[in-house]
């Protein structure tokens, strides 16, 4: 039986084909990747919202099951996913940079495995994650003494401060959250960041250098200029410094200023 298009009552609609041409790459485009964790509800925003607006950029996105309890346990875990997450950004897309959006995972696998896995969807991309973003974000700060701010329980926090400190940074004190619910991590306030930040576990010493926020589940962005304002010095976190590098590695060279000290680098 044929089946035409439109109802019985309506006459069959007139279907004509039209030609297209292919819009030509814009050669000042910039294409950046985020592999994002599933429960993290706040690095997309952030990362999107520290674009520039001077030259186009596109930002595509693919979700990694994890575990809302974040232990060591839950980020070894997500080893073997991150290949086949990366390739959910089909290769086509031919992004400039991709970026994995854990610190902590980041930190228990190593920057060279994280980087490794992801090119077996994405040959000869350039990568980042918030630990080598870190690092970047720091040296351009002149932040060789830092204060750290996590949300993490103490085996978790042990590992970021080890990490830190082997990558040439001296972590002069923790304040700690101790919240180890992802979800709930991502409705801690601005006020508490910088409570934490500025006045938690002594206040900011003189002698150090600035604040590291570790995290991309933790809102940062709306913090990160009160603490400088506040404190005098710089600060960035796991979202700032990953969304910073990602531009640099995809060639963007005029950023948002409004964001901080990096930003305006």
């Amino acid at each position: 039986m044929l089946t035409l298009l439109g109802s019985r009552r309506e006459p069959l609609m007139l279907q004509t084909r039209i030609g297209y041409e292919l819009a030509q790459d814009d050669t000042e485009a910039r294409r950046l990747a985020l592999i994002v964790l599933r429960t993290d509800r706040t690095i997309e925003g952030e990362v999107r919202s520290s674009l520039p607006t001077s030259q186009p950029v596109s930002l595509y996105h693919s979700r990694i099951f994890n575990d809302f309890e974040i232990s060591a346990a839950t980020l070894e875990a997500m080893s073997g996913l991150l290949q086949p997450t990366a390739a959910l950004i089909p290769a086509e897309f031919r992004p400039h940079v991709v970026g994995y959006g854990c610190t902590s995972a980041t930190m228990l696998l190593g920057e060279e495995r994280v980087a490794s896995i992801i090119r077996q969807a994405h040959p000869g991309v350039q990568v980042t994650e918030p630990v080598t973003a870190c690092i970047a974000a720091c040296r351009s700060l002149g932040m060789k003494k830092i204060k750290l701010v996590t949300p993490y329980e103490s085996t978790v926090n042990r590992k970021i401060v080890d990490g830190l400190r082997a990558r040439g940074l001296d972590v002069d004190s923790v304040v700690s959250f101790e919240e180890p619910d992802d979800l709930k991590v991502g409705a801690i306030s601005t006020n508490s960041v910088v409570e934490a930040a500025v006045h938690a576990g002594g206040g900011l010493k003189p002698d150090v250098d600035g604040v590291f926020i570790s995290c991309t589940t933790l809102p940062s962005f709306s913090a990160i200029p009160i603490i400088e304002r506040l404190t005098g010095k710089p600060a960035t976190s796991s979202n700032h410094a990953l969304a910073w590098h990602m531009q640099k590695l995809a060639g963007i060279k005029k950023f948002q200023s409004s964001l901080g000290r990096l930003y305006a680098d």
